[in-house]
């Protein structure tokens, strides 16, 4: 089985990462660089079954070439997991002129599942899981919340709507007849101890509350493996997982929103 995933190397996706390699699966890495393996345990980075992909996630151009290489190396795709987020203290753009929540944590994973599609249709069963949050059965996608930097607010503004904006955008490839073959999860990994929810994304008052009540995040990585796995969920495509309980998300969309998240996406081509 091969498996690629972002935000492998630390945190709930380390944890995956440890699993699936002691199951002997092809894991493939996408990382920013090779110096972000540095932290990552010996057994894990010397592991025969473990390829490190290198790809900083901000730039069209380095998705684009790393779905290249990835399709240069193997034949198939079984499961895409799209782990990779960032949870920021203060507005930031990327180079593309996008909000960062959105480039990294939307955009991003669109553009890599899209270039990926070849690999993942000679699959057998085929799997896209991707990390997302809570509150999804509640929130309404608004574009300023990803564009206006005088709304920033952690957690709840660009993190949650960036979230939002890629499961109603994943979830209508999941509609599409050329995408039926290929299972689209989301995965709410319920709150984990990792650094990220360490950082500065996290709201003050919420931080105290995080060794309480946070979870290892073995919890999370587990959650991330039975989407993917468990019997449970098999034939099921464009679900939301709230901590393993199914639940339907409306997709509230609009025209304008879809169309102006698709412009920021930029032009589309797969990878053959």
């Amino acid at each position: 089985m091969n498996v690629v995933m972002t935000g492998g190397h630390t945190g709930l996706g380390l944890e995956l990462t440890r699993r699936l390699i002691a199951e002997n699966a092809q894991v493939g890495l996408i990382v920013r660089s090779s110096s972000r393996m540095a932290d990552v345990p010996e057994a894990v980075r010397s592991a025969p079954n473990l390829t490190v992909f290198e790809a900083d996630l901000t730039s069209r151009e380095a998705i684009d070439a790393v779905a290249q290489q990835i399709s240069d190396a193997w034949p198939h795709v079984d499961v895409l997991f799209n782990n990779a987020g960032v949870l920021l203290g203060e507005f930031r753009q990327s180079s593309n002129g996008n909000e960062m929540h959105l480039e990294v944590n939307t955009l991003a994973p669109m553009r890599l599942t899209h270039r990926l599609k070849p690999r993942l249709d000679e699959a057998a069963h085929p799997m896209v899981i991707n990390t997302v949050t809570g509150s999804m059965h509640s929130t309404v996608f608004d574009l300023s919340e990803v564009t206006d930097a005088s709304k920033f607010r952690r957690l709840f503004g660009a993190y949650l709507h960036s979230k939002a904006a890629l499961i109603q955008l994943m979830n209508e490839l999941a509609q599409r007849p050329e995408w039926q073959n290929v299972a689209i999860r989301h995965v709410n990994p319920g709150a984990n101890k990792t650094s990220m929810t360490a950082g500065e994304g996290m709201p003050f008052w919420l931080r105290p509350f995080r060794w309480l009540l946070f979870s290892a995040p073995t919890k999370g990585a587990n959650l991330l493996y039975d989407a993917a796995f468990s019997d449970r969920y098999q034939g099921k495509t464009g679900i939301w997982l709230d901590e393993a309980k199914e639940r339907a998300v409306p997709a509230t969309l609009s025209d304008d929103d879809r169309a102006a998240l698709l412009e920021r996406l930029g032009p589309l081509s797969v990878t053959g």
